[in-house]
């Protein structure tokens, strides 16, 4: 589904009206002390591990590698039943038939197709289906 797909009559939903949510990345695995102070927060939080991609090689001939796998966490402030998100929507790694890996984001246990940003518009706004409405 596409941002720009949505008529106005589906009542888009101005990101302020959100609230806060925290947003921790980072190329290094967190710790336990990190991870049980997100857990325990009453703010919403996501911290995503985005390991750094393996380096290219020019030898044509040595084999791809897909390097380390990245991990997402939230609290149940964002993801849990009566969190921002309630409970309806994860992020979940897809592996595809070459062995690659990737974030996927699902909905009610339906995948949440692509979509992008209408750079033309003056208020960033995000479809009802992201916020669990």
């Amino acid at each position: 589904m596409h941002a720009q797909d949505h008529s106005p009559s589906e009542s888009n939903i101005r990101v302020s009206e959100l609230g806060t949510v925290a947003l921790l990345l980072s190329e290094s695995k967190f710790t336990t002390v990190t991870l049980t102070r997100a857990f325990g927060s009453s703010v919403p939080f996501l911290l995503m591990h985005l390991p750094p991609p393996p380096p290219i090689s020019s030898d044509s001939s040595v084999e791809t590698t897909f390097g380390e796998v990245g991990s997402a966490f939230w609290n149940a402030a964002l993801g849990g039943a009566q969190g921002r998100l309630r409970g309806e929507l994860d992020v979940r790694w897809e592996r595809d038939s070459g062995g690659g890996v990737r974030p996927g984001l699902w909905y009610r246990d339906k995948r949440v197709q692509n979509w992008t940003l209408d750079a033309h518009r003056s208020v960033f706004t995000l479809p009802r289906i992201l916020i669990g409405d």
